[in-house]
């Protein structure tokens, strides 16, 4: 059920034009659903789930999970609900697909220096979305397993997410929305179930966006967004940050 103060992202087609005109239509200023992206950023075609597990046959990651529902999250408030251990591509894959409920996500990222020199050769930023270019240090690919939440948070710069494989629901939360976000966000990260699951149990939700993105689309979220993720399904996403 979503919220009745929910609406959808604008969605356009990511092609030259857009790319000219970013800067003036939304950069810093709201947040849009690019779809067609892959032909920008080739490695949402090009970092399947299958690929990476082939391009990292024996190497674990760190891996995220959590039982009776609880979101994922690395930020302190939630460390004691998510355990942390280490799993192969492969192996994640695998457990996500098998029956039972399991929700965790598994982390690869562009700072190690063994998976950049293995990725960065596929991964061509999207030159014209940002003002300065993304930053490898922050940069990261995400698994994701069936029913598992990247609680509502924020990072500090631009950012762009890009779905590889599968699908994901975002929520955001727009700068005037703050105050009341930062009221709620102890509930809101400790709920367990997802954000419309959440919304539907208020009586006043809070204003927000959203976007289901498919593989091939990126959702670039203005710095300063509040956004709240969930996997309905096995999914790999790009995230990249400035």
């Amino acid at each position: 059920m979503t919220s009745r103060t929910t609406d959808e992202i604008e969605s356009v087609e990511l092609t030259r034009p857009v790319v000219e005109r970013f800067a003036r239509d939304h950069l810093h200023r709201r947040p849009v659903l690019l779809t067609g992206a892959a032909a920008w950023l080739p490695a949402l075609s090009a970092w399947s789930v299958a690929a990476l597990a082939e391009t990292f046959p024996a190497e674990p990651f760190p891996c995220y999970e959590t039982r009776g529902g609880h979101p994922i999250s690395t930020h302190k408030d939630l460390t004691g609900v998510v355990r942390e251990s280490a799993m192969t591509v492969a192996a994640f894959a695998a457990r996500a697909a098998g029956p039972g409920e399991w929700r965790a996500q598994l982390r690869l990222r562009l700072s190690d220096p063994h998976v950049r020199e293995r990725l960065e050769p596929d991964l061509r930023y999207p030159a014209g979305l940002f003002e300065t270019p993304a930053n490898p240090e922050v940069t990261a690919v995400w698994l994701a397993s069936p029913g598992s939440r990247t609680p509502v948070h924020r990072d500090g710069g631009d950012g762009l997410l890009g779905q590889i494989a599968g699908h994901k629901r975002a929520h955001l939360f727009p700068p005037e929305a703050d105050p009341l976000v930062l009221e709620r966000i102890a509930a809101i990260r400790s709920f367990p179930g997802t954000y419309e699951e959440y919304a539907a149990t208020c009586d006043d939700p809070l204003p927000c966006l959203a976007a289901t993105l498919s593989p091939g689309d990126v959702l670039y979220i203005p710095r300063g967004w509040f956004h709240d993720i969930d996997s309905p399904g096995l999914s790999a996403s790009l995230v990249l940050r400035n």
